[in-house]
Formats: C-alpha cells, sequence, structure tokens
C-alpha cells in the first residue's frame, strides 16, 4: 500500500496529474488498486471509468459486476508572479 502511494506522490511531485482505481471485491476477496498516470492510455480502462476520471472528482462506477472506486489527484496549483510594482504584486498574492 505505501508503495502505491508513493507512487502518486511521485507523479504529483512532478507536476504528473494521477487517478488511483480501487476494485472492490463482490464478496471477501481481496481489493486490487492500480494507479495511473493521468495522460496513460490504458486498455484496462472502460469507457465508464474514463468517463468518471474526465470530471475530476472521485467516484464509484460498476463495471463487470464489480465497484471501481475512482480517486483523481492533481498536483497543487501554485501562482508564480514576477516582476511589477509591489503594490499589484502585493494584491495579486492575497488571491
Amino acid at each position: 500500500m505505501k508503495k502505491t502511494y508513493n507512487k502518486i506522490l511521485t507523479q504529483l511531485n512532478q507536476w504528473d496529474p494521477s487517478v488511483m482505481l480501487t476494485y472492490l471485491p463482490n464478496d471477501s476477496g481481496k481489493y486490487r488498486k492500480i494507479v495511473l498516470n493521468e495522460n496513460e492510455e490504458n486498455d484496462i480502462i472502460s469507457p465508464a471509468i474514463k468517463a468518471a476520471v474526465n470530471e475530476g472528482t472521485p467516484a464509484v462506477v460498476f463495471e463487470n459486476n464489480q465497484k471501481v472506486f475512482i480517486e483523481p489527484f492533481y498536483p497543487k496549483e501554485r501562482l508564480i508572479i514576477l516582476g511589477g510594482s509591489g503594490h499589484l504584486r502585493n494584491l495579486c498574492r492575497q488571491f
């Protein structure tokens, strides 16, 4: 499990969005987690999962009688202000 989250953190540190798919078992079986780069094309992803990923919010979809929990991760946005007078820079920084 630690390896999974380290992969997400590495991708985020490289400003690369990622998504974690958790396939939940129907019975007492094991769950399965897959971490993908958001831009990565992968044949195992169904159109329903791709649509949910494109929305950018966590979601649950059903695929082959199995629940799939989708968690998108995006790098924290930053605003870099270059130049400008001190008054404008300080006003922009407040937002």
